[in-house]
């Protein structure tokens, strides 16, 4: 084992799945499902009530409940969308990617145009402009930006 290898997470292999909360999970699902075409793996529930296990093992409220579901790209790779429920207060619009919580989902698409125009016929969704870097944005239904790039085959 070298010194770099020693300073990292033990056992490290992999990444498991990137997850985005969501408002509607339902909704959601269903975008991702009838539009994008992903594969949903399985949906979850967990909670704890009349503890503080939730607390412990997510640092949210007792009481919150999270319902999710997994669901699989084309390539094997895994998205969580997870729709929480809390006695607390939380907030409701997505961040921005300018907010110090903006995040994005980055997919491959083997052609871009056809991507876009597809996105631009589908109802709810907002396409941003192509970057001449072969990029291209756009906001679903539910809030969450998603980042189409051009690779090629192969």
């Amino acid at each position: 084992m070298t010194d770099k290898q020693a300073a990292g997470l033990p056992s490290l292999v992999g990444l498991n799945h990137v997850g985005f909360g969501v408002r509607d999970l339902d909704a959601a699902v269903a975008f991702c499902q009838d539009v994008l075409g992903l594969e949903l793996e399985q949906r979850i529930r967990i909670e704890s009530p009349g503890d503080d296990k939730m607390a412990r093992w997510f640092d949210v409220a007792p009481g919150s409940v999270v319902q999710g579901a997994f669901l699989r790209l084309p390539d094997g790779s895994r998205i969580e969308l997870v729709e929480w429920q809390s006695p607390e207060p939380t907030e409701t619009t997505m961040p921005r990617n300018t907010d110090a919580a903006g995040r994005h989902l980055a997919m491959s698409v083997t052609d871009l145009d056809a991507a876009v125009a597809y996105l631009k016929a589908q109802p709810g969704v907002r396409v941003m402009e192509v970057h001449p870097r072969g990029f291209a944005y756009f906001e679903t239904p539910f809030g969450m930006y998603i980042q189409m790039v051009a690779v090629t085959k192969g």
